[in-house]
This record gives C-alpha cells, structure tokens and sequence, in this order.
C-alpha cells in the first residue's frame, strides 16, 4: 500500500502530529449531504493495513478525529490494525476543526461551486477569487490548523499524534506552506498525509518527501 510506505519515510522528530485523510469513502454528489458519505469496504480494510503499518513505526499513538462519521469509522478500523501491533494506542475523541468548517456562505453556494468541477473550485479558492463571507481563505485555513496542531504538541500528552481528517485539511496546509500545488501533485488521495514535526526547538511540515520549517 502506497500510503504505508510513505509514513516509514518521516523524518526523525520528538514530537509529531500527523494528518490524515479518511479512507475510501461511497461518491458524493451533493456537497450539502457529505457527511452521510460512510466508508467503503475498501477504505475499511484500507485503514486496517494503514494503522498496522503505523503501529509498526511507532510504539505510542494518540488518536483524535473529524466529528463525521466516516473519519471517525476510518480511525476505528485504523485502531484495529495497530492493535495487531506492539503499539499501544488510544482514541481520544473528535475534534470540530478537523471537519475543515472553513465556508461561511450558503451551503447552496459551495455546492453549486463544487458541482462545477473541483479542480476549479480548489483553482479560485487558491487564487483568492473568493471573498471572507464565502470561504475562509486558504491561507488563513492553513494558519488556522497549523496553530490548532501545534497546540496539540504543546500539550506534550504523547509524542505521535494522529488527526483523521479531510483533504481540504491536507490541502491548505501542501499549498500554503510546501508549495505542493494540487495541478502539480493531485488532490490528497485516501489515507494521505502531511506531518508537523517537532524536533528540538524547530516546527517543520513534511508530505510526499517534501519539508520545510515553519518556525524555529
């Protein structure tokens, strides 16, 4: 799984929030109705072999997840594998800003940009085409997680930290802060991820084999 092989490759770090996307989920064709969207049977296997994986990299993990169900499912079958693991693991709960609540318009609105095509939806939010009272910006979506994350960390209550979440979530963070454009990369697949890595006194984003430090 392609996904696993990724996580192996992380940085050294002390401490570490990772972001993660569900897994495979039934379509969507209406954006006002995503959050009835469940896992497939693939996504639930998926995330089985993911957390597997990730109880073989890691010895302590905290888990904390989206309030929809299909994150919360994807961290439950992920629970699944890493207790397959010498790994010991706990599920904290949900987390409302791991749902990527960044529209402020009309739900009708963002459906209806939506609808027209993802990959231009994501084109004009990027480019700043949007106003304040439609959708937060992304680059103040990003700011938004990355200070979220880091106050996780702070907290110190296990040096892995792993937040199921949205491809939004994965998204702003790549493009704001990696420069990992969605034309260039694709948009984040199933049970991809970007990690915000403590190591000493510096704070750096890696995904896809890309890093860089975003405070020191």
């Amino acid at each position: 799984m392609q996904r696993c092989s990724s996580v192996v490759s992380i940085p050294q770090f002390d401490q570490m929030v990772l972001l993660v996307r569900h897994a495979e989920r039934s379509e969507i064709s209406d954006i006002r109705t995503h959050a009835t969207a469940m896992l497939t049977e693939q996504g639930k296997a998926d995330s089985k072999v993911f957390g597997r994986a990730l109880g073989n990299r890691f010895r302590n993990i905290l888990i904390w997840h989206s309030p929809i169900p299909r994150c919360r499912d994807t961290a439950g079958y992920m629970v699944r594998g890493m207790k397959e693991t010498s790994c010991k693991v706990q599920v904290a709960g949900p987390l409302h800003w791991l749902s990527g609540d960044f529209i402020e318009a009309d739900p009708d609105w963002i459906n209806h940009e939506v609808v027209k095509g993802s990959e231009n939806f994501f084109r004009q939010w990027s480019g700043g085409c949007y106003s304040a009272d439609q959708i937060t910006s992304m680059k103040e979506a990003a700011a938004i997680e990355l200070e979220k994350a880091m106050m996780q960390i702070e907290k110190g209550n296990s040096s892995v930290i792993i937040d199921v979440t949205h491809d939004w979530n994965i998204l702003v963070l790549r493009e704001t802060y990696l420069g990992l454009h969605f034309q260039e990369v694709g948009l984040p697949d199933y049970l991809d991820s970007i990690a915000i890595l403590k190591q000493g006194s510096s704070l750096a984003l890696w995904s896809l084999g890309c890093s860089c430090i975003v405070k020191t």
